[in-house]
């Protein structure tokens, strides 16, 4: 939690703001997007799939709080009922309080109604307010109403109600569901079975092979089924089936799709039925709830799931079947979950490609966006959300797809535009449930993309947000100035902050958090003394605490006070108080013992000892943290830090002390990045040593091994040296290493220090070659590309200049030897002009020309 309070250690450690920062925002869009992905399943009418992801959310993510579990689980209760598993979705329900309590009764309502229990369907329903239902819901508790309503006889009521419910339904397969629910009860209401029988078989003979015989029959199928003789129910309809001409296929359908309802969609029968509607029995109505019913069924055992994905692969192979763009999107859910996407990919694609009007065209921009982000590509995963953004009115919705587009451009690392999407999620006033969290992420992308005063603005308007929200923002605007270098900026504001009087929160983690910055930005000033009396002020505040249960943070004390003794220590060291700072760091140890500020004061004090050039007991410091804490993540730079002492200490038994652990870092830990830089310094100790053979196989084993490294020109430089150092008049040598000088002369990707240096070391080779008009050429253009350009100029380091100097010290050297001394005045004048390295020694160069030229 704290991984950003490490003062004064490496560059790897100050990313901690950056790297927890990313860490927080990507987990939060990371549960929610499968979180969606299950919605979106549940509304297509896979409820199995929908399961499955819901509590992937729930078992990968442990420490969700409680309102996003309750949230979660209510839709877990969804996928369940719609797959009949009544007693886990019971035990599965949440407390039915808080803003989630409607939608919680409504659950407990559908339970009661699958139970038949009429008095608890009436006192669930009754605790009900539809207007804060989601739209997802909605249908169904209309629903309810109308089966309710029908429950007493009440069919004007139950008419109007179900009407309702099939208008709401926010997708097919949900309006599919409910057309099943109400077809499957649609009979004489309020009638006992028993006494309708034989007046529904009366019915059915008296009308025999018309339209009401039908509408006879297919009522008396389902009090037959109620009755449990459901084999005489589906005879009753397949013998009406016979009666019907081929111009009847509506009637064709709903006979169908009452046989496959009595069978029971999971059953063989059933989905029997099903298929024949969708191979053009029955109207488009009727194939699409055929449709999403033998989805239903088909998703739970993999030779079902075959068979339905040959089914689907028939149907859309029907370029006019009339539900194509259903289907497509339909096979393409299913691959998804498959793990195929570019299948999945493949059939949306051709859904917005050829039915850009199809009212499912919406669901497909939402499944190419959700595919991208699985991928990472969150580019293409923001242009798909997009689409559907553009298309929507104000309001949650479109709220919740801009945060999505924002979370796309953060985790893709463009903070600029992710900022610029929450910025427009809050600017558009919808009320969304999620504000805070697009304020805290706007601050936080604004700081990352170091939009400073954007930040800052925001910070400062007013706003109704919550002061533990307020307060986290500033501490990552504060905390970003600070790894940015601008620790005055951030002092001066957190200083501004502490005396407008506004209270510092209440949870002990943020106000711990804030002190503690106040005290790292004091020492980050260069106040070192203040720091430590800061943090010393505050461990003693938070050390007092631990025998305090701290309910919010669990074991958060002993954290952050170890930091702090950290930084107390660090800073007396620095306030010129070295002993009192070792003991605090030793005493850090005793107390805190094995904690990661325990391990980092052993790198502080071998860092100390390395200042006072105590570099052997620097080195047994890092050997020491290196060998004790293995498995620490200090441990590899321990070992890399060790290596370098025994390197400076210039002994040759030093050095090869050094080659050692550098071997044991490479052992130890062959994929950490620090590989790669120990094998370099390898081979220049290698080289150091005189062993320059042993120095090519080094770098040409990176160049092998690490092809794509950032600084592989390193490796190819030093090879290029070593091979020069080696060749003697080996002319193959002197031209394989003038080959890797070329090239690294040529690509502009290469800093331009290392480019100057390989120039310089490609026209010794042509001098040792004789080719001394050659060495001169490339000693100009070093030159000329270099330092003679602006542009290159001003990038030239410490290491660029004194190679630039060595080039133009050598330049003059031929023109001299060539007897050209004009020119060579004029060359030597340049490391004059330029401020360059040897400047004395060029000033002492002009003047023995001089007089050279007198006499």
């Amino acid at each position: 939690m704290l991984g950003s309070l490490s003062p004064g250690l490496s560059a790897q450690d100050e990313e901690g703001f950056q790297q927890d920062a990313i860490s927080m925002v990507a987990d939060w869009p990371a549960w929610r997007w499968k979180t969606l992905a299950g919605d979106d399943a549940l509304q297509a009418g896979l409820p199995g799939l929908a399961e499955g992801l819901y509590l992937g959310v729930l078992e990968e993510n442990p420490d969700l709080n409680e309102d996003a579990r309750a949230w979660i689980n209510i839709k877990l209760v969804s996928a369940l009922i719609a797959q009949r598993k009544f007693d886990e979705a019971e035990a599965a329900l949440p407390p039915q309080s808080g803003s989630m309590a409607y939608a919680v009764a409504l659950r407990r309502a559908i339970l009661a109604y699958s139970r038949s229990d009429l008095l608890a369907l009436e006192q669930s329903l009754a605790q009900i307010r539809p207007e804060f239902l989601s739209q997802a819901d909605l249908p169904w508790y209309y629903l309810l109403r109308g089966m309710e309503a029908r429950m007493n006889d009440d069919l004007e009521n139950s008419a109007i109600a179900l009407e309702k419910a099939l208008n709401q339904a926010v997708s097919p397969a949900q309006a599919a569901q409910i057309e099943a629910v109400v077809l499957k009860g649609d009979v004489i209401a309020g009638k006992d079975d028993l006494a309708v029988l034989p007046v529904l078989k009366s019915k059915v003979a008296q009308t025999r092979g018309t339209r009401a015989g039908f509408d006879f029959a297919r009522q008396l199928a389902v009090v037959l089924e109620r009755l449990g003789r459901k084999d005489e129910a589906i005879d009753l309809l397949r013998s009406q089936m016979t009666m019907l001409t081929e111009q009847e296929t509506a009637e064709a359908g709903q006979m169908l799709l009452l046989i496959g309802l009595i069978s029971g969609r999971d059953s063989g029968r059933g989905q029997l039925a099903f298929q024949e509607i969708l191979g053009g029995k029955g109207e488009a109505d009727t194939q699409r709830l055929a449709l999403y019913l033998l989805a239903a069924g088909s998703m739970k055992e993999d030779e079902s799931r075959a068979k339905f994905l040959q089914t689907l692969d028939e149907l859309i192979a029907q370029a006019d079947h009339p539900l194509r763009d259903e289907l497509l999107l339909l096979r393409s859910r299913i691959k998804l979950e498959e793990g195929d996407l570019a299948a999945a990919d493949a059939d949306v694609a051709e859904l917005v490609d050829n039915y850009p009007a199809s009212p499912l065209a919406e669901d497909a921009w939402w499944l190419r966006a959700y595919m991208a982000w699985t991928e990472s590509r969150y580019r293409s995963a923001a242009d798909h959300l997009g689409k559907i953004r553009d298309n929507l009115p104000a309001g949650q919705q479109r709220a919740r797809i801009g945060e999505l587009i924002g979370d796309c451009y953060f985790l893709k690392g463009d903070y600029a535009n992710a900022a610029d999407v929450y910025y427009a999620v809050l600017t558009e006033k919808s009320a969304y449930w999620m504000a805070e969290m697009v304020f805290f992420q706007t601050v936080l992308s604004s700081t990352l993309a170091k939009r400073w005063d954007a930040a800052r603005e925001l910070l400062d308007q007013p706003n109704s947000y919550a002061g533990e929200v307020l307060w986290r923002a500033e501490w990552t605007y504060l905390d970003g100035l600070r790894n940015a270098g601008e620790i005055d900026i951030a002092r001066e504001r957190l200083s501004k902050l502490f005396q407008t009087g506004r209270s510092l929160p209440q949870e002990n983690a943020m106000r711990w958090r804030l002190l503690w910055l106040d005290a790292r930005l004091a020492y980050d000033a260069g106040d070192a003394l203040a720091a430590a009396n800061k943090a010393r002020q505050l461990a003693i505040e938070v050390e007092s605490s631990l025998n305090v249960e701290l309910s919010e943070v669990p074991n958060l004390a002993p954290e952050v006070a170890s930091h702090l003794r950290l930084l107390e220590g660090q800073a007396l060291i620095r306030s010129d108080q070295p002993e009192e700072g070792l003991a605090v760091l030793q005493d850090l140890r005793t107390t805190y013992p094995g904690s990661d500020p325990a391990i980092l004061s052993i790198l502080e004090e071998a860092r100390y000892f390395a200042g006072q050039y105590s570099l052997a007991e620097a080195q047994r410091r890092l050997r020491e943290l290196a060998d004790r804490y293995r498995e620490s993540p200090h441990a590899p730079a321990a070992l890399y830090e060790a290596a370098i002492q025994a390197d400076r200490q210039g002994l040759e038994s030093t050095r090869r002390e050094s080659l050692s652990i550098l071997r044991d870092l490479i052992e130890r830990y062959p994929e950490h990045p620090l590989v790669f830089r120990a094998r370099l310094l390898q081979g220049n100790i290698a080289r150091q040593l005189g062993e320059f053979g042993d120095a090519r196989v080094v770098y040409e084993t990176l160049l092998r091994d690490f092809a794509d490294h950032p600084e592989i020109y390193l490796a190819e430089l030093y090879r290029a040296n070593s091979l020069l150092a080696r060749s003697g008049d080996d002319p193959a040598l002197l031209d394989e290493a003038a080959d890797g000088l070329e090239r690294l002369l040529d690509l502009a990707s290469v800093p331009v220090d290392v480019r100057v240096e390989a120039g310089y070391s490609l026209s010794r080779i042509q001098s040792q070659q004789g080719r001394l008009q050659r060495a001169s050429e490339t000693l100009w253009l070093v030159i000329a590309r270099f330092l003679r350009d602006p542009n290159s100029a001003r990038q030239l380091g410490a290491n660029g200049s004194y190679w630039m100097s060595r080039c133009l010290f050598e330049l003059g050297d031929i023109l001299e030897q060539d007897g050209k001394v004009e020119d060579a005045r004029k060359v030597y004048a340049q490391i004059i002009q330029n401020g360059l390295p040897g400047k004395n020694l060029a000033a002492a160069r002009l003047e023995k020309l001089r007089q050279t030229g007198e006499n």
